[in-house]
């Protein structure tokens, strides 16, 4: 998987969280600061959220880190293997 994949993964968990929530995109800027257009972005997978603005819509929708992160990486598996792979040839190269 790779880190587009991820971060689609990661945009329906919000986009459902704050649909539990029943907030609206300008309540979750009026009480966070996240403009709407990135919060769109965001939720479409088009933009990464750092761990700041994770930190605060989650606060926000009241839900646990670990639901919003639940099942995006496998313990032990690297982000993308793509990287991991080229990773691995300048190692391979360099040796």
């Amino acid at each position: 998987m790779n880190r587009q994949e991820y971060r689609e993964k990661l945009a329906a968990k919000l986009r459902g969280a704050r649909a539990e929530s029943a907030l609206t995109q300008m309540e979750v800027k009026a009480a966070t600061g996240i403009s709407t257009a990135h919060l769109s972005r965001i939720e479409n997978g088009l933009d990464p959220i750092d761990f700041e603005e994770l930190l605060q819509v989650a606060e926000l929708y009241d839900v646990a880190l670990e639901r919003l992160l639940d099942n995006l990486v496998p313990l032990g598996e690297p982000p993308s293997t793509t990287r991991a792979s080229s990773n691995r040839q300048r190692q391979d190269q360099a040796a």
